[in-house]
C-alpha cells in the first residue's frame, strides 16, 4: 500500500500545465498535502486534503485526496466512508482495486466476512482471490472456492501464495473426501517448501492425517506415525503438533511403534533441517513454554502434588488472525499512533497474533493496554507467562 501511496505523491507536473484555473487550485492543494504527507505531518496532510475535496469536490483529484485519508485515518468508519465512497463514485480512479480490497481486509478484521467477501468478489487481484477462496472454504461452499483456487493458481506467480493456496486446497480435500488427489498436491508441496511460512508444520500434519486415514494403503498406520513424529521433533510448539497427539494416542493404543520412512518426505525435510519453524522456540516466552510443556509432561494428571510457579513476563495481545496482511495493518495502525508501544506481528499455531512482548512489569502492561484499548481495540488482553519452579510429591 505504501508503494501505492508513494507512487502517486509524485503525480506527473505535466498535468498541472493542462488543468484549468479550478484544476490548477486542486493541484496545488494536493500538492502541498502530499508534501506534508511524505513528512509525516500527517494532520497538516489531512487538513489540506480535506480542504481539497470540500473546495474542488468536482475536481479529478478528489479520488487522490480520498484515497491517501483512508490511509491516514486511524477510525474505521472515517476509513470505510472515504473508501465506499471512491468505490461508488469513481469506478475509473486508477486505484479504485485497491479501495475495494482495502475494503476487503477492513470487513474481515471486522470480523464482518460476508461484507469482506462481497468486496472481495468484486476484484481480481491474488489476494483478493485467496480471501474469496478462503471465506467461501469458510462458508462450505467448497465447489466455488475449488474454482477460485484454480483461478487463482492459474494467473500468481507467488510462490508464497501458491503454497499457501495449495495448503487450503488439501484442507477442502479432506472435508470432501477427495483423498485420491491429495498426495499429488503433497508431492508439489514438497517443490515448493522454502516458500512455507510455516516451514511445512501443516504439510507434515496433513501428511499424517492422510496415511491414518488410507487404510487401502500398505503400512499405513506406520507411515502415519512416521509424518507425525516427524512433525513433533521440527515443530513440537506448533498447532500442528497438538494436533497430531490424537493420532498418536490412537496409533500408540494400536501397538503401532515401528515407523515407516516416507521417502520423498524424508528428502525434502532433510533439506530444511536448520530452518527454524516460524513461531517455535524463537523467543524467551516460547522457550519458556517449551520447559512448562516438559515439566507439565511429569506431572500430568498427578493428583494432590504441589506446584509452584512464578511470572516471567507479560504478554499484550491485540488479536489473532488467519492472514498475514490483516495482522499487519492492525499493527501499524497500532504503531502509527503510539510509537512508544513495541507491538510486533508473531506467527504461531496457524495463526498471526498482533502482540507486545517481553514486558517484566505488569503496570507497564496495564498501561500499554489501556492505550491499545483507547484506540478501539476491546479484545486486548494480558497474558501471563509463567514456568514452574518446584513441584513435589
Amino acid at each position: 500500500m505504501n508503494k501505492i501511496l508513494i507512487a502517486f505523491l509524485f503525480f506527473p507536473l505535466i498535468l498541472f500545465a493542462q488543468s484549468s484555473k479550478g484544476e490548477t487550485d486542486a493541484f496545488l492543494i494536493l500538492k502541498k498535502a502530499n508534501e506534508s504527507y511524505k513528512l509525516k505531518k500527517f494532520e497538516e496532510a489531512k487538513t489540506n486534503y480535506l480542504s481539497l475535496i470540500k473546495n474542488y469536490p468536482s475536481s479529478k483529484y478528489v479520488p487522490y485526496a480520498l484515497y491517501v485519508l483512508s490511509s491516514i485515518e486511524t477510525e474505521y468508519p472515517k476509513i470505510l466512508e472515504y473508501l465506499f465512497i471512491i468505490e461508488e463514485k469513481y469506478p475509473d480512479f486508477e486505484y479504485w482495486t485497491n479501495s475495494v480490497e482495502k475494503l476487503g481486509e477492513i470487513f474481515y478484521v471486522m470480523g464482518r466476512y460476508e461484507e469482506s467477501l462481497a468486496n472481495y468478489l468484486k476484484i481480481n487481484t491474488d489476494n483478493a482471490l485467496y480471501m474469496q477462496s478462503l471465506l467461501l472454504a469458510n462458508k462450505k461452499d467448497y465447489k466455488t472456492s475449488l474454482e477460485v483456487i484454480n483461478k487463482l493458481l492459474s494467473q500468481t506467480v507467488d510462490n508464497y501464495l501458491v503454497y499457501k493456496t495449495i495448503m487450503l486446497k488439501i484442507k477442502i480435500f479432506f472435508e470432501i473426501k477427495k483423498y485420491d488427489e491429495i498426495l499429488s498436491l503433497f508431492q508439489l508441496s514438497t517443490k515448493l517448501i522454502a516458500y512455507a511460512n510455516d516451514s511445512g508444520a501443516r504439510l507434515l500434519f496433513y501428511v499424517g492425517k492422510y496415511y491414518f486415514i488410507r487404510t487401502d494403503i500398505e503400512k499405513n498406520y506406520e507411515k502415519s506415525l512416521y509424518a507425525f513424529s516427524l512433525l513433533k521433533r521440527k515443530f513440537p510448539l506448533s498447532l500442528e503438533s497438538s494436533l497430531a497427539n490424537n493420532y498418536l494416542t490412537v496409533l500408540k493404543n494400536n501397538k503401532i511403534e515401528k515407523e515407516e520412512i516416507i521417502g520423498w518426505l524424508a528428502s525434502t525435510f532433510q533439506e530444511v533441517v536448520d530452518v527454524p519453524y516460524r513461531g517455535e522456540i524463537t523467543t524467551t516466552i516460547e522457550k519458556q513454554e517449551k520447559k512448562v510443556e516438559n515439566k507439565m509432561d511429569k506431572i500430568e494428571g498427578a493428583i494432590g502434588k504441589a506446584i509452584k510457579t512464578e511470572i516471567i513476563e507479560y504478554v499484550i495481545r491485540i488479536g489473532e488472525y488467519k492472514d498475514l496482511s490483516v495482522a499487519n495493518m492492525v499493527a501499524m495502525d497500532i504503531g502509527k499512533q503510539k510509537k512508544d508501544i513495541p507491538i510486533g506481528v508473531f506467527f504461531r499455531d496457524d495463526k498471526y497474533y498482533a502482540e507486545v512482548r517481553g514486558i517484566k512489569d505488569l503496570n507497564i502492561a496495564k498501561n500499554y493496554a489501556k492505550e491499545i484499548k483507547s484506540l478501539g481495540y476491546d479484545d486486548t488482553r494480558i497474558i501471563e507467562i509463567y514456568k514452574i519452579t518446584e513441584y513435589t510429591e
